[in-house]
């Protein structure tokens, strides 16, 4: 972001640009009243902290929670792996308790039942042979195609289990952090890409985004971009703050290797027309956070606790 005279035209003009009048108006509160200007750094997102900070600056070593903090301000300045603890303090986030959720065995009905739904999306189908599942999915029998099932069934259960574990120890070390301050720049970027998603789908369906949000949600654009959009935004952000302030206290980061190998993955799955397309479309540090996450998801799992 560029210097201002004003700190809050700079997110004023973004806003209006994309949201109503009362979103703009929400975000340039009596909250920003403390707003410094500094010019847009991506860089620090995933590198490691050399020092402990100073001047003042709170840092967790993770086995305790945060003391009572006073309401977090929106500032201007830009996020670096030096100056993390001065956007927020950590709480609690080693040792977290959560409940494992029980994998039921895959029976022969669940694996007939799925069987029954996917081939029901195909039209004119007769009985279920060999030849079928032979033709029209490539394997060799019936049996290979009910173990096949079986298999990933009892994948995707694991799978639901083991997300359902990582989110009550991410949802619980988030809850024990606090932001003292949010950078500007991140939440009107997180905000943008919310509505330009509303504004595709719109687009797709070929209805106004005044509509389509109405028939979602039931209230309208102004409402709902003050009570979804906005707090989504805010929330977004916490958790990008958290996970860079747990990579910098860990010593937790990524390669340059390990970025450049997500883009082509997501150009190459989202069909972006180049890395320079991608690029232009997306901030340098929401896509090494989100790199940077399933590394600190995986650390934060090492230390939790079962109950």
């Amino acid at each position: 972001m560029s210097r201002h005279s004003n700190p809050c035209s700079g997110i004023l003009r973004t806003i209006k640009r994309t949201l109503p009048l009362i979103m703009a108006l929400a975000l340039c509160g009596s909250v920003l009243s403390g707003c410094k200007t500094a010019e847009d750094d991506p860089e620090g997102v995933s590198g490691v902290q050399d020092s402990p900070p100073v001047g003042g600056n709170i840092v967790n070593d993770g086995n305790a929670n945060t003391p009572d903090l006073p309401e977090p301000t929106l500032t201007d300045d830009v996020v670096t792996a030096q100056n993390i603890f001065e956007f927020v303090i950590l709480g609690k986030y080693k040792g977290i308790e959560y409940v494992p959720l029980s994998v039921a065995a895959v029976t022969d009905q669940d694996v007939e039942e799925f069987i029954r739904l996917h081939l029901s999306q195909e039209e004119g189908l007769g009985d279920l042979t060999d030849d079928l599942v032979r033709e029209l999915l490539g394997v060799d029998s019936v049996a290979e195609y009910r173990a096949i099932v079986r298999e990933q069934l009892r994948i995707n259960r694991e799978t639901e289990a083991d997300d359902d574990a990582k989110r009550q120890v991410w949802n619980v070390t988030v809850d024990n952090a606090a932001v003292l301050r949010f950078p500007v720049s991140e939440v009107e970027y997180r905000i943008r890409r919310s509505m330009m998603q509303f504004y595709y789908d719109s687009m797709k369906y070929g209805i106004e985004l005044e509509d389509l949000i109405m028939e979602i949600s039931g209230i309208s654009l102004d409402e709902f971009t003050e009570t979804v959009i906005q707090p989504g935004a805010f929330s977004d952000v916490k958790t990008d703050l958290v996970l860079r302030a747990i990579g910098a206290q860990e010593g937790i980061t990524i390669t340059e290797a390990e970025l450049a190998a997500e883009v082509r993955r997501l150009v190459n799955e989202y069909g972006y027309e180049s890395e320079e397309h991608f690029w232009e479309l997306n901030a340098e540090y929401a896509v090494r956070v989100a790199v940077l996450s399933d590394k600190i998801i995986e650390f934060l799992m090492s230390q939790a606790i079962a109950k």
